[in-house]
């Protein structure tokens, strides 16, 4: 994924950084940067993730992405799906919402997985959507969506989690009539749904965002 990114970003003319495992982002290196995506924070350790600890983003760190959203920079916060999730506090609800508040956004990712038993790519998470929010007023999403349209390619959702954007802010992209999302780990956050398996039906009452919505 990161390898794609890069190879997105320069193929726009646009410098792409990843910062290492025990790297300090600060200021400094942020002057310059006109984007700054942060992805959800390490939960737990295996095999595959070498030096990198598990981590929670700090008063600090929140507080210095704070300073650099009023300073005019633009901010890409990513959610995971909840089954991926480690104990409190290493959760994508807890860490990214808090994040999310820190900055002043509206918008709150919910603590759920993303499926779709009917239109999927082989698997009920994952997921192409193609629901564009075209007819929004918002400047920044008819910039963002510009040719989206047009160009026929489609958004992939993999692992993903739903986003809350009942207190301000406005969808970019939609799931399908048949798409919903179920809490697939405890614990359960913003919501008392139990927990469940992607392969189990779909059930209106246990889902945490019904079909459609």
């Amino acid at each position: 994924n990161m390898t794609n990114f890069i190879n997105m970003g320069t193929s726009q003319n646009i410098q792409v950084r990843i910062a290492q495992p025990g790297e300090t982002i600060t200021p400094e290196l942020l002057k310059d940067v006109s984007l700054f995506v942060i992805s959800a924070p390490l939960k737990y350790t295996s095999d595959y993730t070498g030096d990198a600890k598990v981590s929670a983003f700090e008063p600090d760190f929140i507080q210095m992405v704070a300073d650099y959203v009023k300073n005019g920079g633009t901010v890409v916060v990513c959610g995971l799906a909840d089954y991926q999730d480690g104990r409190l506090p290493y959760t994508s609800y807890q860490q990214a919402n808090a994040l999310l508040e820190g900055i002043g956004a509206k918008v709150r990712i919910n603590d759920d997985e993303l499926l779709d038993q009917e239109k999927n790519g082989g698997q009920p998470y994952r997921l192409y959507f193609d629901r564009f929010n075209t007819e929004s007023t918002d400047p920044a999403v008819q910039q963002i969506l510009a040719g989206v349209a047009a160009s026929g390619l489609t958004y992939s959702s993999y692992s993903g989690c739903s986003v809350n954007v009942s207190a301000g802010g406005e969808p970019i992209v939609f799931g399908h009539d048949s798409t919903y999302s179920i809490n697939s780990k405890s614990p359960a956050q913003g919501h008392d749904k139990p927990v469940l398996s992607y392969s189990d039906p779909y059930d209106a009452s246990t889902a945490v965002v019904p079909k459609g919505e």
